[in-house]
């Protein structure tokens, strides 16, 4: 009797990637791969059963402004694309045919006829997606093409709840948002529409980013109010002067108060020693009349624990 347990090695005929060559007959995807959405990757549960979940995308090149030309179209060019400003929809109103007409109750700046028009969180889901600009009727209006609407039944008349956005042309139809990668031999960017859960690195800023609740990327950042304050330095030997032979170190800026540790380290074999420790500066001393041959090195850090 065959094992009940799905395994990432089982197939269906139904699951097999369409696309292969005929060298690749005897090559199959993962259970669910081709049903699971773009982004997801496979995950073994607590039951030993398949799933898939959204998982780290390909590290990106860059976040680019979606409105603009991409800076690059060289093959396997990876991007996010963006765009700060978000729209406030009025109306989404049928004209005819396929046309759909949406007024703004806003007067930031339109796409262009050719550019793509996206929309979020619409009264009627059928309204929500991304679609062609195909005019500019006037008065902060933009006629664009929706193929799943031909009459007045989802119209939404007066301050709808929907959100917009565009993306310049050459973006082909990608969404801001997306997680974009150029395909050279088909003159396309190729999309994906992130989900809660997805991640990526940013190469350009040397930072990771995870698509919250909030449908936006968030950049994860180190929490650096958890760290302890840390000071470090190098006073030279010259510096040091009087009897016996003492530097003030200034801070150039002071902790809060004057809690926290000192450590001097100097190549002269001395009895260093601390004074007149406060917020802004303190004093080495070197216990000794005689003036060091070498610069000494300190470190002052915030009392305190971290992890």
């Amino acid at each position: 009797m065959a094992d009940p347990k799905q395994d990432i090695n089982q197939h269906a005929n139904a699951d097999v990637d369409k696309d292969r060559t005929a060298s690749d007959v005897n090559l199959h995807t993962p259970f669910g791969a081709l049903t699971s959405g773009k982004g997801n990757q496979i995950f073994t549960d607590e039951k030993d059963l398949v799933s898939w979940f959204p998982g780290r995308l390909p590290p990106v090149l860059d976040i680019v402004d979606g409105n603009a030309a991409p800076s690059t179209e060289v093959d396997g060019d990876v991007y996010v694309l963006e765009d700060d400003i978000e729209r406030d929809v009025d109306t989404i109103l049928f004209q005819s045919g396929n046309t759909i007409r949406a007024a703004f109750n806003d007067s930031f700046a339109l796409p262009a006829v050719g550019d793509f028009i996206q929309f979020e969180n619409a009264t009627n889901a059928i309204n929500n997606g991304s679609f062609l600009v195909t005019a500019l009727p006037g008065a902060g209006a933009v006629d664009f093409t929706n193929p799943l609407r031909s009459d007045l039944a989802d119209d939404e008349l007066s301050d709808s709840p929907a959100t917009s956005k565009w993306t310049f042309v050459d973006w082909d139809g990608a969404r801001a948002k997306d997680w974009v990668k150029f395909d050279a031999a088909a003159d396309l960017w190729r999309a994906i529409t992130p989900q809660e859960g997805n991640t990526f690195y940013n190469k350009t800023t040397g930072t990771n980013f995870f698509f919250g609740s909030t449908s936006l990327w968030i950049e994860e950042l180190l929490d650096v109010s958890s760290l302890l304050a840390m000071r470090s330095g190098i006073v030279l030997a010259a510096t040091f002067a009087g009897n016996p032979k003492t530097a003030t170190v200034t801070f150039t800026t002071p902790f809060s108060d004057a809690v926290y540790s000192i450590g001097v380290i100097g190549e002269d074999q001395r009895s260093w020693y601390i004074q007149s420790k406060v917020a802004a500066s303190f004093i080495i001393n070197t216990g000794s009349n005689t003036a060091p041959s070498f610069d000494v090195m300190w470190t002052a850090i915030k009392s305190g624990e971290f992890g």
